[in-house]
């Protein structure tokens, strides 16, 4: 897939095996420590019965959701990530891209009363088509539900705003080949986003780093503006 600058998927597909090691090291500690529960507590306090995981990896938030008997399908334009899904557990996994979705390539998909974006949007302005299609995969009061950097994150400290950053995989296994580019926003942005898209923000969460007491993550919670 081509992004808007940079192509991201083609990176994810080269380091999809190492990605899977990592894992099952649990190599990413704030994962553990806060970023996957905090994920999960936020779909919970949506109340849904099904929930789509877009760029859900190797599935652990689907097993995660199975555990509270919430319907669950995930997608990923990685073979290899859906591939080791299907191998970890029962569930409802495709290969699909987001430009597989923006060609309209997303036909397998139903309604789903949630659905979630965990550290999976990586690109500019291909995203404001995707959240437009993706909208119409929504049950009535359905909610899209995204966590992200926090923009108070310290990785931000001396960065302008908003813009283009290089993912090099630092800290975990050596096995990763090819480092990618991402976009990042900032709140004003995100907000900004959202309104272009036709949501309105229903909830913002800033996640705390348990350990430095610092900003990590940020978890938004919108849903379908009614006109």
């Amino acid at each position: 897939m081509q992004t808007d600058k940079f192509n991201i998927l083609a990176s994810w597909e080269e380091n999809a095996l190492a990605w899977i090691e990592t894992i099952q090291n649990n190599e990413i500690r704030s994962r553990e420590l806060i970023t996957n529960q905090a994920i999960v507590e936020a779909i919970l306090s949506t109340s849904p019965s099904t929930v789509l995981d877009a760029g859900c990896g190797e599935g652990w938030l689907c097993r995660e959701l199975n555990k509270y008997d919430i319907y669950t399908v995930g997608i990923d334009g990685v073979s290899a990530l859906i591939e080791q899904a299907r191998k970890l557990g029962k569930g409802n996994y495709f290969t699909i891209s987001y430009e597989d979705i923006l060609q309209g390539k997303s036909n397998g998909l139903s309604l789903y009363d949630a659905i979630v974006f965990n550290y999976s949007i990586f690109e500019k302005e291909s995203t404001i088509d995707l959240f437009e299609i993706i909208k119409t995969h929504l049950n009535i009061n359905g909610k899209i539900i995204i966590q992200t950097i926090s923009p108070k994150n310290e990785l931000f400290a001396e960065r302008p705003e908003n813009g283009w950053m290089t993912e090099h995989w630092d800290g975990l296994n050596d096995k990763y080949k090819t480092a990618f580019n991402w976009y990042y926003r900032s709140e004003k942005e995100w907000l900004g986003l959202f309104e272009k898209t036709g949501f309105k923000l229903l909830n913002k969460r800033e996640v705390i780093h348990t350990e430095t007491g610092k900003f990590f993550s940020v978890i938004y919670v919108v849903e379908k503006q009614m006109f």
